[in-house]
């Protein structure tokens, strides 16, 4: 087990910094805290790069990118998990995606709806993105593709408090970038890629975070 201790001088250093920020005149004493870790143990046994996790709090998943450096390849590996010790690995679900140069890029990411249906985003070549859904817990998937810019990377997919998939992506020309987005009901079935009409007036808009609340869904994005 490793010890990660926080002492009572850095405890006490962000309690002046919220005592000043808020206008407290009394805070709660602060002590030491002790926590303790789990030594760290490797999940697969291959070059794997970009775990990503996603849960509907009943069905969870680890997903990562398996890198063949030698032929410049990736990848896409799932693991459902039954609970922390008890899962089911279904290696090169997807791919292989070629990718150049000397770092190995961030290609896909994943959401899951309420009722189990499994969607995973991932950039290919040519502008192209493919779209990997799975209805039976990742046993099996259904590829389908979106055809956009040949400047179009960085997928973003998440999972809509009315029961579907939303895409962003990013489309980049001159030096310059914006957001577009795609809506499928049921990750097979997209709508053609459009502006992100909030982001619009926005000087180089990106990274958006899709957000479910109470009354609908919350999107946060970053801008210039």
């Amino acid at each position: 087990m490793q010890e990660v201790k926080f002492t009572k001088k850095i405890f006490l250093f962000l309690m002046l910094i919220l005592t000043g920020l808020l206008g407290l005149e009394k805070m709660s004493p602060v002590h030491a805290q002790t926590m303790y870790w789990e030594d760290p143990v490797s999940l697969t046994n291959k070059d794997s790069r970009f775990p990503v996790t996603v849960t509907n709090g009943q069905d969870s998943y680890l997903l990562w990118e398996e890198v063949d450096s030698a032929s410049k390849q990736i990848y896409l590996s799932i693991r459902k998990y039954s609970s922390l010790t008890e899962y089911e690995d279904h290696q090169r679900f997807a791919g292989p995606f070629s990718y150049s140069g000397d770092e190995v890029p961030d290609i896909f990411s994943a959401a899951i709806m309420a009722d189990g249906k499994l969607a995973v985003a991932a950039a290919s070549e040519y502008g192209q993105i493919q779209v990997f859904s799975s209805i039976n817990k990742g046993e099996t998937f259904e590829q389908s593709s979106l055809q956009g810019s040949s400047i179009m990377v960085a997928p973003r997919i998440y999972a809509t408090k009315a029961g579907g998939f939303k895409m962003f992506t990013s489309v980049g020309e001159e030096n310059t970038f914006t957001i577009y987005t795609a809506d499928s009901s049921d990750g097979k079935s997209w709508s053609r890629f459009t502006a992100f009409q909030p982001a619009v007036n926005y000087r180089n808009p990106f990274i958006p975070v899709l957000v479910q609340t109470e009354s609908g869904d919350m999107v946060v994005f970053q801008a210039q």
